[in-house]
């Protein structure tokens, strides 16, 4: 994961922006713009063998990748998702199956109610916006820089 160096303030403007147009899109578009990144993700990871895969529970305007996830946990993959145990520290990671047992993070994000997990092997990250370049404009809080890091 690559982060280009910028002024905070920039960053935050860009973050603000693209989040109200992303949070704006007609709910057709959002459908549409996750079945094709979902085809392309359950493709590509598809034709791989069978490993864990972390993913984020989706929030504002994200897209859901649980149909991904879920059709490859129908084929063998075990499914991790990160959680925010101390606020400023890297994340652990707790295993997910649908109907797994769900409470909320301290930002209010579903998480799962299960013990932790080993991180995955490949791992989905939320992001705002990226550049051609791809860098990643994630929410601004350092938690995949931190648990990247510590990983």
């Amino acid at each position: 994961m690559k982060k280009k160096p910028q002024d905070a303030g920039v960053r935050q403007t860009l973050r603000r922006a693209l989040l109200e147009w992303r949070e704006g899109l007609p709910r057709e578009a959002q459908s549409a713009a996750a079945e094709r990144v979902n085809a392309y993700l359950l493709d590509w990871l598809g034709a791989r063998a069978p490993t864990t895969i972390g993913f984020c529970w989706p929030m504002r305007g994200e897209i859901d990748c649980r149909p991904t996830i879920e059709a490859l946990i129908a084929r063998a993959w075990q499914a991790v998702i990160p959680v925010v145990v101390a606020l400023a520290a890297p994340m652990e990671f707790r295993s997910w199956r649908p109907g797994a047992p769900m409470g909320k993070d301290p930002y209010g994000i579903p998480i799962p109610l299960t013990p932790p997990a080993p991180p995955p092997a490949v791992l989905l990250l939320p992001l705002v916006a990226f550049d051609a370049q791809g860098y990643r404009l994630g929410y601004g809080g350092g938690y995949f820089d931190r648990t990247l890091a510590a990983l």
